[in-house]
């Protein structure tokens, strides 16, 4: 358990402490594709945050919240579909069984029909009364 509370610690650490590291790098455009290094014709691109550290402490925030409710819903998914598979069936599920149709009358039917598929032409049931040809 505490390696657990540990190393989600120093995961919230890394999170926090990485964007203070990293200083903001020039980015190139070379025609389609960017770059860090400069290439001929390159245009160079501001990737600034605009954010105020108020606004990205709120985004955090929200991604922490989605995240560990995210884990939450896998949890009782996970929970729910191991006791579906070991719960009996429902006394609805074994009456829709025994309420099946029996194999034996689709053979029947299906002896029935022939053995292979003819395609006919569509006839329009207007023009055939008609009688016109068009």
């Amino acid at each position: 358990m505490q390696s657990i509370i540990l190393g989600r610690c120093a995961a919230l650490a890394i999170v926090v402490l990485l964007p203070l590291t990293l200083r903001a790098q020039t980015i190139y455009r070379c025609a389609n594709s960017y770059s860090q290094t400069p290439c001929p014709g390159a245009v160079a691109i501001a990737v600034d945050d605009g954010r105020t550290p108020a606004q990205k402490a709120q985004t955090d925030a929200a991604t922490v919240q989605a995240r560990q409710q995210a884990n939450q819903m896998e949890r009782d998914r996970l929970a729910l579909e191991r006791s579906a598979m070991t719960a009996p069936p429902t006394p609805k599920a074994a009456q829709r069984n025994k309420t099946a149709k029996p194999a034996a009358a689709s053979k029947a039917r299906k002896s029935a029909d022939p053995a292979y598929f003819t395609a006919a032409p569509w006839h329009d049931a207007n023009k055939q009364k008609s009688g016109s040809g068009n």
